[in-house]
């Protein structure tokens, strides 16, 4: 075999290892899309939990009631991102969305403080029913949180790589980011169980 022969089946090596990153970036690149948008149906399915929750007649306080609604409604609200915006445009409606998903966060923290006002709620009718879907669902967020974090922290990993940069691989695709928000389940649900 001469030189050209080598040289030859040494770029038929490297191009197969390149369209195998390439491969590689793309598949995390759809890991951590598949991943947002599980997280978003989670969001949106408490977010409609937590309006039922704040039509119910229980013991919060009417005060507290429009609070909880007011922000699940924002957070609801806040459709697909529109893949033809520019990424300034996403950037800021991603803000939006987040800043309206953590206070409906902090509004039901303080709704469902302690075991003692889920169990009030339960007592309600249909109240058990919701205390049980929203329990679940926000376990749900917490565990699609966590899921989308590591998808996002995978695809970073890869697309930091010296090759990735230097050649471009990662295309035209926007870097992924967290989605750095409190979704912590309410207190009130800590104990039950599970």
């Amino acid at each position: 075999m001469n030189w050209s022969t080598w040289a030859l089946l040494a770029a038929v090596i490297i191009g197969v290892y390149l369209s195998q990153l390439a491969g590689r970036l793309d598949r995390l690149h759809i890991r951590v899309d598949r991943a947002e948008a599980a997280l978003r149906a989670q969001l949106l399915r408490r977010a409609s939990e937590a309006i039922e929750l704040a039509a119910m007649d229980g013991p919060l306080d009417p005060a507290a009631r429009i609070t909880i609604d007011g922000f699940a409604h924002a957070a609801r609200d806040f459709g697909e991102t529109d893949l033809e915006k520019d990424h300034r445009a996403q950037r800021l409606e991603q803000a939006g969305r987040n800043e309206a998903e953590g206070e409906l966060t902090q509004a039901l923290q303080a709704a469902l403080p302690d075991e003692q006002s889920v169990m009030e709620y339960a007592a309600i009718g249909g109240g058990s029913e919701l205390m049980e879907e929203l329990d679940s669902t926000t376990r749900r967020v917490e565990l699609a949180k966590g899921f989308h974090a590591d998808a996002v922290a995978q695809c970073q990993k890869m697309r930091r790589r010296a090759i990735v940069r230097f050649l471009h691989l990662q295309g035209r695709a926007t870097w992924p980011e967290f989605i750095d928000i409190n979704l912590a389940q309410p207190t009130g649900f800590a104990h039950r169980s599970r």
